[in-house]
């Protein structure tokens, strides 16, 4: 017996709600709950000397090759081991998982970043900062 459209839909939505729950548990275990409320906090302050947030500067990509580009990189990478990124173990994340949400993170406006569910932003945010201090 083939099962109508809205069936297969729902059972879509429920086994990803499920993927979402689960990845949630494993970024909360990873990143402490204070240190990604303080991520999440951080992440929309304005820099001090800036017009742009924390997390606006982190997605600028790196500009030409030279020193000023990668002094910039590195107080990027300073920034983040501040927070503990480099810390966080996120191995029970696919790598394939972290960087999807990950990619979402930095092609969403961060406006649109804060309207999306705060579990969401926690997990876009800590997979985008974990990503972000390897490159």
């Amino acid at each position: 017996m083939i099962t109508g459209p809205r069936r297969l839909k729902d059972w879509a939505r429920d086994a990803l709600a499920a993927i979402e729950a689960s990845v949630l548990a494993q970024v909360n275990a990873a990143a402490p709950v204070e240190m990604a409320h303080q991520l999440s906090a951080l992440a929309y302050c304005i820099r001090p000397e800036t017009e742009a947030t924390h997390l606006e500067w982190l997605k600028t990509p790196s500009r030409r090759h030279g020193p000023a580009s990668l002094a910039e990189t590195l107080e990027k990478v300073r920034f983040l081991k501040a927070l503990g990124a480099d810390t966080w173990n996120l191995s029970g994340v696919t790598l394939a998982k972290q960087q999807a949400y990950a990619r979402q993170g930095q092609s969403r406006r961060p406006a649109k970043t804060r309207e999306i569910k705060p579990s969401r932003q926690v997990i876009e945010l800590v997979c985008f900062s974990s990503a972000d201090h390897a490159s």
